[in-house]
């Protein structure tokens, strides 16, 4: 595992997402993602499909009809959802994200160090993203996920590439 840190949870996002997927893939979003997700998924110029809001049976749905239209898949959920407090289903959607050969990527930002993470171990297809200023209280982002994935995203990441990184002293923070 790897984590790299960004300016802020927004500049996380919209540096993550679109590294990721492009105009030839998917993604397959809970209806109730946070905004900065939804601007990142919009930059990626990647499809938006949304399910319904922690419908695992309406995300199945969606990944069957569509996945093998395009060439990469990501998955978009919360692990504690900003606007209402609710658990996302992040085990269930590593599940189907194994099942249909997907990336899943979950907002941290308000589970951080509160709710533990029980997606299985043997699924590499994890990408993790967050805010340091919500349940830490300092300032930054950060996306911790595979060290290949770490690779890809420092080459790619043009919010991260093209930033002032944080300060010292907010680092030691």
């Amino acid at each position: 595992q790897k984590t790299i840190i960004f300016g802020s949870g927004y500049l996380t996002a919209i540096g993550v997402i679109p590294a990721l997927v492009d105009r030839k893939d998917v993604i397959i979003a809970d209806k109730n993602i946070h905004a900065s997700l939804l601007d990142a998924a919009r930059l990626s110029r990647a499809k938006i499909l949304r399910f319904k809001h922690n419908s695992l049976e309406s995300c199945k749905k969606i990944l069957a009809e569509n996945r093998k239209k395009y060439n990469k898949c990501l998955i978009i959920s919360e692990t504690v959802f900003s606007m209402d407090g609710d658990l996302g289903p992040v085990a269930k959607l590593a599940e189907l994200a194994k099942e249909y050969d997907a990336w899943l990527l979950t907002d941290d930002a308000y589970g951080f160090a509160i709710v533990k993470n029980n997606i299985a171990k043997d699924f590499k297809n994890h990408i993790q993203l967050g805010t340091l200023s919500k349940t830490i209280g300092c300032y930054g982002g950060y996306v911790t996920g595979s060290a290949a994935l770490a690779d890809l995203i420092t080459t790619k990441s043009r919010s991260l590439i093209y930033s002032t990184a944080l300060p010292a002293s907010i680092i030691a923070a």
